[in-house]
This record gives structure tokens, sequence and C-alpha cells, in this order.
């Protein structure tokens, strides 16, 4: 367990580490989870205070993917689900490897994205680390921004290098608050958008560089 983890990170539950046939154990996996794109291959947390938050957002991921450019869009991490119109955001690669960022004060289809494609292309089958910040309203509009790292340590990095030019939309009020889990991998209970490659950490902070809202960390046992 590394310091500084967040109480709600135990609440994380995948069916990538469930062996199959023992009643649902979890398992660990010291060198993170692999995700497939199958059907139920995504990692999911419950609802809670930590992550009812309507500020700025900022997810600190590290994870390697398949294929950046896909053809399709994966969701690395989100509270989003459109039943009930729970949307809250969502943070995703976009099928050329562009990284989108949505956020709904709604929950509602009306929500906001922002788009910022990587000047530095992340390497297929490469760890990484990846910073997405969805800053609400800097003056006149909300600001996305995506900073990079290397990503052959398991700590979180210290310093950042930006990666791609800030983009630029529509100022949001809030965060909607929805009653939707927090999904890694996946959005709509691992029904779409599901992520191919190896997720081993994932920080979801209500503002930047502010309070671990949730922490889900590979080096779980």
């Amino acid at each position: 367990v590394s310091p500084g983890a967040s109480p709600f990170r135990t609440q994380f539950r995948s069916s990538a580490m469930r062996p199959s046939g023992r009643g649902g154990g979890s398992r660990a996996y010291p060198d993170g989870v692999p995700l497939t794109g199958l059907a139920g291959s995504y990692i999911r947390c419950v609802d809670s205070a930590a992550l009812s938050f309507s500020n700025d957002i900022e997810l600190v991921i590290r994870a390697k993917a398949t294929d950046w450019s896909a053809g399709v869009n994966r969701t690395l991490a989100g509270k989003y689900i459109t039943t009930g119109n729970q949307r809250s955001w969502r943070f995703y690669v976009l099928t050329v490897g562009a990284l989108g960022l949505s956020v709904s004060a709604d929950g509602t289809v009306s929500f906001v994205t922002n788009v910022v494609t990587p000047s530095v292309a992340l390497v297929d089958g490469q760890a990484s680390w990846l910073r997405l910040r969805f800053d609400l309203t800097n003056g006149t509009n909300s600001v996305g921004s995506v900073d990079s790292a290397n990503g052959t340590t398991s700590d979180e990095p210290s310093s950042w290098t930006a990666n791609g030019t800030p983009a630029n939309g529509l100022p949001v009020a809030g965060v909607f608050d929805s009653t939707a889990p927090l999904e890694i991998g996946a959005f709509g209970n691992g029904a779409s958008e599901r992520f191919t490659g190896t997720i081993y950490r994932v920080i979801v902070r209500p503002g930047f560089a502010g309070t671990v809202g949730a922490d889900f960390d590979h080096r779980l046992s």
C-alpha cells in the first residue's frame, strides 16, 4: 500500500481481477490490471461522498494501451451513466489518439467536451503517466489540459511536461453530482468504450493537486 492512499481504495472491484470459478475473490496484479476490451473487463468503484464534488477535476493515470489510435473511443475513467441522466464527467481516448475531457453541469446530454491532441504521441504497448485537468472556468472559457511523464516508475510523478495545447470550451457552472459509480476502462456500468491495455494506477482529485477523492493502485494486495 502506497503512502497517502485514499481510504476509498478498497472499494474498487474489477471483473478482470476475479479469477473464474473461485467465488469471485480478488487477485492482485503486481504489474497492473489487464483489460481486454471484452464485456465485464473494467474497474468499478461505488459512488461515495469523496467522489461527490462539483469543482475542477484532476485525473492522474498510469496506463498502457494496446493501441492509442484504435479507431474507437475508449474511456480512461469517469462517472457517467446515461440512464436517468446521471452523466457527471468522463475522460477518454478518441479514435485518433486525442484525449477528450467531457463534463456535464446537469447530468443530461448537454455537456462540454474539450479535446487535446498530444504533441508527442503516446507509444502503443508502453506505460505512460498522464495528468488530465478540466478547469471549469478560466475567465470566459473552460480549459482542458494534458500533461505526461515517463511511465517506467510506479510512483506518481513530481514533475510533468505539457503534452498538447490546452483546449478551450464553454464555461461550466459546476460538475453534476451524479449517482454513477467511478468506472475505469469503461462507462455505463461497463457497457461502453471499454479500454484495451493495462491500468496501473488512477487518482481522482477535486481541484488541482488537491485532496484525493479516489486512488486505484495496482500495488493493492
